[in-house]
């Protein structure tokens, strides 16, 4: 897939990180320090280990947390393959959101093992054009990518909107024209998010010599119009987050795998749309295990508590649209948002967005009720829906829109921009 992108125009070398879930980071850790615990002592030959006797056994490790059926045909249905949806569900105790996250960042898949993620960087640089339309293009760019994390983006939007009005108001006042990035209310603002640090340098705060400090040059803060531009960008850029918030948020596009040949919809049987004889076994074993537990007799006060504390547990439902090239189209909705809003984005998305089409389930129907919210139509946590061209309707690939896939490319450009 990443090979595939950087064919498309996207350039440079390693896989696109994505949008920051503390709970997946969370789980990556929780991995990372149960195998350096479970790692068996070495001994070099000598019975001592840096001069020390050498330990005991290692005690045996934890039994592996259960894995339900149901759990891993969440996860089938979106696309991930039955043995590393296991994977993930084991890594993560269980938890269908986490366990997602994990597949869909690549740090689990076919013959790859949980692995703890790379340390945030201290101090992120970007090179900031230096004619003005430029730096306001990339700022653009920069606010865009970090709104589309919702209401994650909220504390970065806060504090970067109160920097440039501070210096607005008082251009000549050294302390609003410092900022102590080592502060503890500002690092945790900014984190190690690269569109947070490149918005702040692409505002005019410069970094100082080994990034303790960010400073705007007492010339820019005089330039009142760059400012009331930045200042404008960051107040739409809070509307952006409130947006995202609902969805569609990290937008993802994945292309078909290396010669992998793209089909045409008038080739595309009622198979295409069907599923594969591993998919229909697990989602069997699931309904077994559903059909078990609904068999246990319980109140009717007792099945609703149930039902209840199920709808509690997602708050968002991570979404993928496969073309009939193999495109998968993903993005993140909150559980409330209507269904009408998703066949919106997936129009929008199109290289013709007045093409009539379907989205269904892998051998259910076509989502008919827009007015209904993601969760009742059974979306969340996660959905794999095929897109389907309706009756009459002609369209050839790529099916997806230019200014996506340049999107895509951009947003991935950015982060790759940010060094330490």
């Amino acid at each position: 897939r990443e090979a595939a992108l950087a064919r498309r125009g996207c350039g440079g070398g390693g896989g696109s990180k994505p949008s920051a879930v503390a709970k997946a980071a969370a789980t990556q850790d929780r991995i990372a320090a149960s195998k350096e615990m479970a790692a068996p002592p070495r001994n070099f030959g000598g019975g001592t280990v840096g001069g020390a006797p050498a330990p005991g056994p290692a005690p045996a490790a934890a039994p592996a947390p259960a894995v339900s059926d149901e759990s891993v045909a969440v996860c089938v249905e979106m696309g991930f393959d039955a043995a590393s949806a296991r994977t993930a569900l084991a890594a993560s105790g269980g938890d269908v959101e986490a366990a997602i996250s994990l597949l869909a960042s690549g740090a689990i898949g076919p013959d790859i093992s949980p692995a703890a993620p790379p340390p945030a960087a201290e101090v992120l640089r970007v090179d900031v054009p230096a004619d003005s339309g430029a730096r306001l293009a990339a700022a653009h760019e920069a606010a865009s990518l970090l709104a589309a994390d919702g209401a994650a983006a909220a504390p970065a939007l806060g504090l970067l909107s109160k920097l440039v009005a501070n210096v607005l108001g008082a251009p000549a006042e050294p302390k609003y024209r410092k900022v102590r990035l080592s502060n503890p209310k500002i690092a945790a603002a900014l984190g190690a998010s690269p569109a947070a640090h490149a918005l702040l340098q692409l505002c005019g705060f410069r970094l100082a010599e080994g990034g303790d400090f960010a400073e705007l040059a007492e010339a820019e803060a005089a330039d009142t119009g760059a400012l009331e531009e930045c200042a404008a960008l960051l107040a739409q850029a809070e509307e952006w987050a409130t947006h995202a918030e609902a969805g569609p948020s990290d937008v993802r596009v994945f292309f078909a795998p290396d010669g992998a040949a793209a089909a045409r919809p008038a080739d595309l049987g009622d198979d295409f749309y069907r599923l594969t004889a591993d998919d229909a076994r697990e989602m069997v074993a699931a309904a077994s295990a559903r059909r078990e537990r609904e068999g246990v007799l319980q109140t009717r006060a007792a099945r609703e508590a149930e039902a209840a504390r199920r709808r509690r547990r997602y708050r968002k439902a991570s979404v993928r649209v496969r073309l009939p090239d193999g495109t998968m189209l993903q993005a993140t909705f909150a559980v409330s948002s209507p269904v009408g809003r998703l066949l919106s984005w997936v129009e929008e998305s199109l290289r013709e967005p007045g093409v009539a089409f379907e989205l269904a389930v892998p051998r259910g129907a076509p989502l008919s009720d827009p007015t209904a919210t993601i969760e009742a139509a059974q979306l969340a946590p996660a959905a794999l829906l095929s897109f389907k061209l309706a009756a009459g309707e002609e369209m050839a690939p790529p099916f997806l829109a230019q200014r996506l896939l340049d999107e895509m490319c951009s947003r991935r450009a950015l982060k790759q921009a940010a060094v330490t």
